[in-house]
């Protein structure tokens, strides 16, 4: 749907290669290799990736909050899940593949449009097939590091042939 709009679509060269190859945030962690498994959202580079004993395992793009409404970088963890919920914000927005990181704030991982930038209302928004497979990946209590911060007043860095040349690196100190 948002496609057309793109001036410029970046593709690997190789699309025999495994989507891991194409991710940006490292493949190895070693901060996560006491935890059997753990997601880092990188806010910077609107993409998340879930580790299984520090090694990336999956990974995809998100929407994160608004500049309005911006998701809180911190340590979180996947608390509850439900097949899907329908938004408190309005009741027409149905978000499938629901995992709740923080009651309080009412602020989950979830399938929902992705716009192209941070839009949502605080929340981590998955494509579908990204959002089933962290429901069914994930178990209560998994950690989930929600890192640094999206830079609204720059363009986004992923539309720069630059950004897919280079690993994000993570800094999990500001997380605790």
């Amino acid at each position: 749907k948002h496609l057309p709009r793109l001036p410029v679509l970046t593709l690997p060269l190789d699309s025999a290669l495994s989507p891991i190859t194409w991710c940006t945030l490292p493949v190895l962690l070693p901060g996560f290799s006491l935890d059997r498994k753990a997601v880092a959202v990188h806010l910077p580079s609107q993409q998340f990736g879930a580790y299984e004993s520090g090694v990336l395992n999956y990974w995809g793009p998100i929407s994160s909050g608004a500049a309005n409404h911006p998701t809180p970088p911190g340590m979180f963890q996947l608390n509850w899940k439900s097949p899907g919920r329908h938004s408190t914000v309005n009741p027409d927005w149905f978000m499938p593949w629901y995992w709740n990181i923080d009651e309080k704030r009412g602020i989950a991982m979830h399938a929902f449009e992705l716009p192209g930038l941070p839009e949502s209302h605080a929340c981590i928004r998955l494509l579908e097939h990204d959002a089933r497979w962290l429901y069914e990946w994930g178990v209560a209590g998994t950690p989930v590091f929600v890192i640094g911060e999206y830079d609204f007043a720059s363009p986004p860095p992923w539309r720069t042939v630059e950004f897919w040349n280079r690993t994000v690196a993570i800094d999990l100190a500001g997380t605790n």
